[in-house]
């Protein structure tokens, strides 16, 4: 990742060099294993540090702002040379840089800008999220030809980068008389939250046209619960995240319009193998067959089964980037059954949701 290679250099560009060998240490402190993008992170900067000779310690906050600068307190008292730090709340950053200036530590932070002026050793490296989130939106308005329902999945609210993301999303909404927000929820980043949350919408039948995602797993959530609910004749979704987007309709199932910025546009279709392999293991039937009950009940009993492996092994990052319905998902099914015997009682009239 070009971003990761740019943000090693210029930690080790801070350091200061002696005639004498010296292997340095490099404290990451991370804001959450558990999300997708930070893994990620977390992984590339494993094999950069080892690229560069230098050895690295990570700690993972748990998305808790006290266990975070008890953490970068932790890296400094056991003597790294420098810190990388994915802040949990970017408005939250204070005490971590006066404690990296009192040790005289280089102090990077990555992906999440802080809310706070840089100066001395300190530096970020990560993307303009105003800027992501306006051409983001401009992308998605000129395809829904600037008229159109527009739900927003915003990313934790204590990141900088969800507020100005959605900031961006909204104003350019403002432009346009016939564009309207209709949704505006947290999904905290996670594809997860993301279905939950666009699965409630969909329950309450609210009338969405196009969903602008702070992230690509959140825009991943969105799509997969609009494709288990698209069970209307027409359906047709689209869902734009901050690099890539997907429509898809019921009218051509098999299907998925893909476009990234600045590339042509591309129809993958089911079953073919240059699909992912995440997508070709939901896959029982192969191209040019119809799938249905039967094959997606496999799909569920398998994600089931992975869960189960996963949570006796205590692997954390599978649990994590597996979608299959759980408890809630059960329990919101009971609920929607129940407003339906409600509205039959009531003589089958409309019903508010509960």
């Amino acid at each position: 990742m070009k971003k990761t290679r740019l943000l090693l250099m210029l930690a080790c560009s801070l350091f200061v060099v002696t005639a004498q060998a010296k292997t340095y240490q490099v404290g990451v402190a991370l804001a959450n294993f558990d999300l997708n993008f930070v893994s990620i992170l977390r992984s590339q900067m494993a094999r950069e540090l080892a690229a560069q000779q230098l050895q690295g310690q990570f700690v993972d906050a748990k998305g808790d702002v006290a266990l975070q600068v008890q953490q970068v307190d932790d890296l400094i008292n056991q003597g790294v040379n420098a810190i990388i730090l994915n802040p949990v709340d970017t408005q939250g950053v204070q005490p971590m840089i006066a404690a990296a200036k009192r040790a005289a530590i280089p102090l990077i932070f990555v992906n999440r800008k802080p809310e706070v002026p840089l100066s001395g050793a300190t530096a970020y490296v990560g993307s303009d999220s105003a800027l992501s989130g306006r051409l983001q939106m401009e992308a998605l308005a000129k395809k829904m030809n600037y008229r159109g329902n527009v739900a927003i999945l915003m990313g934790a609210l204590s990141n900088e980068e969800t507020r100005e993301r959605t900031r961006a999303v909204e104003a350019v909404i403002a432009k346009h008389k016939d564009l309207k927000v209709v949704e505006k929820q947290t999904a905290k980043w996670q594809r997860n939250e993301a279905v939950d949350v666009v699965s409630g919408w969909l329950l309450n039948g609210v009338a969405i046209d196009a969903i602008a995602a702070n992230n690509d797993e959140m825009a991943i959530g969105a799509w997969a619960s609009a494709v288990n609910a698209g069970a209307m004749d027409s359906q047709s979704i689209r869902v734009v995240g901050s690099l890539a987007s997907l429509q898809w309709s019921d009218a051509a199932p098999g299907e998925l319009r893909y476009e990234i910025q600045g590339r042509p546009n591309q129809i993958l279709h089911h079953g073919m193998p240059y699909l992912d392999d995440s997508a070709l293991a939901e896959e029982r039937l192969g191209a040019l067959h119809t799938e249905g009950l039967a094959e997606s009940w496999a799909n569920i009993y398998l994600k089931f089964a992975i869960a189960i492996s996963a949570s006796q092994r205590g692997d954390r990052q599978t649990l994590a980037t597996l979608i299959y319905p759980d408890i809630d998902a059960g329990l919101e099914g009971v609920r929607w059954i129940e407003n339906c015997v409600r509205s039959a009682d009531n003589g089958a009239t409309w019903v508010n949701y509960q």
